[in-house]
């Protein structure tokens, strides 16, 4: 299943939501290249998401 379909699947019943989206994906070489293909400073891995959701 690709990304964009999980996520219609899971926000289904939330079509605001899923209009609010932007999904681009880049491999790693875009990434490197930098300029238009650079990650925006908005950007925050998931790792971290995921690491600061458990912090007490």
């Amino acid at each position: 299943m690709s990304v964009i379909n999980s996520l219609e699947l899971s926000l289904k019943n939330e079509p605001e939501l899923l209009d609010s989206m932007n999904l681009t994906l880049r491999t790693f070489d875009e990434v490197d290249q930098g300029g238009l293909y650079s990650l925006s400073p908005e950007y925050v891995d998931v790792d971290e998401l995921i690491a600061n959701q458990y912090v007490v």
